[in-house]
């Protein structure tokens, strides 16, 4: 059976809200990628999604979904009348990643052989990993297999509760369930998913100062946060203002003789 080609374009007024957020796959190259190391990852995704979608006779289109940069996220939402398929394709991309993740290296059939090899193929000291996402999980592939116990606890990397301070730059008035913060400590895009019934959360929040509460996925290399699920709360914050530091003027005057270095040390050891 023929393989009809998986097509990638920009997406032009497609209403969201028709559409289920398990039509969505997300791929994120980490670090400090160029734009050969994204044209060569979107390569590799185009190639992966065409073997994902054998063997079928029904076209899927991608359309793109969201662009966050930082580090490159390239989000892409499947377009087709089988909206179950879709569906199933973006678990299996979920699952292939879990296997890359655990080590494996070679696939059935050829064409997803080939895509892997591609991706994993830009994994060096600028890309340190690649990230695939869906509505439901992500996982994180580096450089190095990573090292879990028999059965594995889950396709994605360890997290917690916890939150993320900084400012919302991408969300979607059109009934997306997906944003994205930018962390305040790395300035690097964080992947944020609500469950249905709490858009309202975001509603009039772009371009926001904002703290997420919810269960958050690090990176297992750097530490820095790369999603949030099972979002708890969106909560505007004060960014203050230029002149604030002068309140705090004589407030340490009594530790004059302590060394500037030693006191932040101090303070930091205190948090």
């Amino acid at each position: 059976m023929s393989v009809l080609p998986v097509t990638l374009v920009a997406c032009a007024g497609i209403g969201r809200t028709e559409l289920m957020a398990s039509d969505v796959v997300t791929l994120a190259l980490d670090g400090a990628p160029t734009l050969d190391d994204l044209a060569e990852a979107l390569g590799g995704l185009r190639e992966l999604l065409d073997g994902l979608t054998q063997p079928t006779t029904e076209r899927i289109t991608w359309v793109v979904d969201g662009l966050s940069t930082g580090s490159a996220i390239a989000s892409f939402r499947g377009i087709s009348g089988d909206n179950a398929r879709v569906s199933q394709i973006a678990h299996d991309y979920l699952d292939l990643g879990t296997q890359i993740a655990l080590g494996q290296r070679q696939f059935n059939p050829p064409t997803i052989d080939r895509a892997v090899r591609r991706l994993t193929g830009l994994l060096n000291e600028r890309v340190p990993s690649l990230r695939f996402e869906t509505a439901d999980d992500d996982v994180t592939i580096s450089s190095v297999p990573a090292k879990v116990t028999s059965p594995p606890p889950g396709p994605g990397t360890p997290g917690g509760f916890g939150a993320v301070l900084g400012r919302i730059q991408t969300l979607s008035n059109r009934g997306s369930l997906r944003f994205t913060i930018y962390d305040t400590l790395h300035d690097k895009a964080v992947s944020c998913y609500l469950q249905d019934g709490q858009q309202d959360m975001i509603r009039d929040m772009w371009d926001r100062f904002a703290i997420v509460r919810g269960w958050v996925k690090r990176d297992p290399a750097t530490g820095r946060p790369v999603t949030v699920r099972r979002v708890r709360s969106v909560k505007p914050r004060d960014e203050g203002h230029p002149n604030d530091y002068l309140a705090v003027e004589g407030l340490l005057s009594e530790a004059a003789d302590e060394p500037a270095e030693a006191i932040i040390r101090r303070l930091r050891d205190a948090q």
